[in-house]
C-alpha cells in the first residue's frame, strides 16, 4: 500500500497498482470529513457501483455515436468522451476494490438513464447529427445527476476527490456538447 495526502489533513491509503488518473484525481482538495458521519462501507460500495454503472452508460452511448455520426469532428469527440468514460469505470472499479467490495460489472438498470440512452438510439437511426447531439445532453444530465447526488453523501476523501474530478469531466462533456448542439443549430436555422 502506498500513502497519498489527499487534502492537508486527509491521507488516503491506495492499492500499489492504482492508476496514474486516480492519484491525479486524489490529489485535488477534498472536503473535511467527519468520521461519525462517512458512509457506511456498503452505502459507500453502493454509491461507487451506481457511478460504474452511470460511466459505463456513458462508454456505451458515446461509443455508438461515435460509430454512427456523420460528422467526422463529431465522431473522434465522442470518442474521446467513450475511452474517458472507460477510464472512469477503472477508476471506479479499483476504488471498489480498495473498499472491499466488488465492482458492478454491467450497465444502468435505472429508468432514466434507460430512457436517456434508448432516445439516443432513436436519435441515432434518425440520421441526424442535431438529434444525435440533443440527446447525448439529455443523457449528460441524467450522468451529472447521479454524481451530484452521490457527492451529496458523506463519502470518504477518497471516494469524494475521485467522485468530484469525475463530476467535472461529465460536465465538460455536457458543456461541450451542448455547445456542438446549439452551434448545429445556429447553421440549420
Amino acid at each position: 500500500m502506498r500513502l497519498i495526502a489527499a487534502h492537508l489533513h486527509d491521507q488516503v491509503n491506495l492499492p500499489d497498482g492504482f492508476s496514474t488518473i486516480a492519484r491525479v484525481e486524489l490529489s485535488a482538495a477534498s472536503p473535511t470529513c467527519n468520521l461519525e458521519t462517512i458512509m457506511e462501507n456498503n452505502e459507500v460500495i453502493d454509491t461507487i457501483n451506481t457511478l460504474i454503472e452511470t460511466s459505463r452508460d456513458g462508454d456505451n452511448g458515446f461509443t455508438l455515436c461515435a460509430e454512427d455520426a456523420k460528422d467526422a469532428s463529431l465522431r473522434a469527440y465522442f470518442t474521446i468522451c467513450a475511452t474517458r468514460c472507460r477510464q472512469s469505470v477503472h477508476t471506479l472499479e479499483e476504488l471498489v476494490k480498495f473498499h472491499g467490495g466488488t465492482p458492478e460489472q454491467s450497465g444502468s438498470m435505472l429508468a432514466p438513464v434507460n430512457r436517456a440512452w434508448l432516445n439516443l438510439r432513436a436519435a441515432i437511426s434518425s440520421n441526424s447529427d442535431l438529434a444525435v447531439l440533443e440527446e447525448c445532453e439529455r443523457a449528460e444530465d441524467v450522468a451529472l445527476r447521479a454524481y451530484r447526488s452521490a457527492l451529496e453523501k458523506d463519502l470518504p476523501a477518497d471516494v469524494y476527490a475521485v467522485a468530484k474530478i469525475q463530476l467535472n469531466g461529465v460536465q465538460e462533456n455536457h458543456d461541450r456538447v451542448r455547445a456542438m448542439r446549439d452551434e448545429r443549430k445556429r447553421l440549420a436555422a
